[in-house]
């Protein structure tokens, strides 16, 4: 019985799978959903399939594959057909599409394996020796070593309005591209304090959303053409 071997991977820890039949490059076609998510988020939260199945062009795009994997099936070599689904980090639109496409083949009565390759690779490293820590336990200081009290750090109180007036100026004039951090010091105020990370980002979706801008695989903002 032939198989359908499905994985999703990320660029950023390597190649696609050198056995892959038919690989599919997701990166420059379909804009990465991690800046208009919460960072914890990633495959198979609801709101992370809702976000890239949303997409123009991903159910068209996973149609295609579904034929693509039905017409190699059928070619006479009679072997397992291997499809590869890759993005940038292997934990939004990769596994989402690599899921669904599953989903749909398993619908039609074709045996599918599913492989997620790079899904947990960015998951926190377990504890030296699974040591437990509880809150009220006293912590070493190196000999020699004294306390410290971290900072406030001040934020700029421009008035929000002229502040997004000048951050809509400079976003439409920097055709080049530009993140967010690199907009936070463009927009310093006379002080040379910067606006919180949490606006700047509310306001590049805004501008987002109403067509002004758009964010690429790699993060960079760019005016809307």
């Amino acid at each position: 019985m032939q198989v359908i071997h499905v994985t999703s991977f990320g660029y950023s820890y390597g190649a696609a799978p050198d056995d892959a039949h038919l690989v599919a490059d997701l990166r420059d076609h379909f804009l990465n959903p991690a800046p208009h998510l919460p960072t914890y988020l990633a495959f198979p939260d609801t709101r992370v399939r809702e976000h890239v199945l949303a997409t123009p062009g991903i159910n068209a795009l996973i149609e295609a594959l579904a034929a693509a994997a039905s017409a190699l099936l059928t070619g006479p070599g009679e072997k397992d057909v291997v499809l590869a689904v890759g993005c940038s980090g292997g934990e939004h639109r990769a596994p989402t599409v690599a899921h669904e496409l599953t989903e749909r083949m398993r619908g039609r009565g074709h045996t599918v394996d599913l492989t997620h390759r790079d899904l947990d690779h960015d998951t926190d490293q377990d504890q030296e020796d699974d040591e437990e820590i509880d809150i009220d336990s006293p912590i070493e200081m190196p000999e020699g070593a004294v306390d410290f009290v971290l900072p406030v750090r001040r934020r700029s109180t421009e008035d929000s309005a002229q502040a997004r007036a000048r951050l809509e100026v400079l976003a439409q004039a920097w055709v080049g591209g530009f993140t967010g951090p690199q907009l936070a010091q463009a927009l310093r105020d006379r002080e040379g304090l910067t606006r919180p990370r949490a606006w700047i980002m509310g306001e590049l979706r805004r501008l987002e959303e109403g067509g002004q801008l758009t964010c690429d695989d790699y993060g960079y903002w760019h005016p809307a053409t």
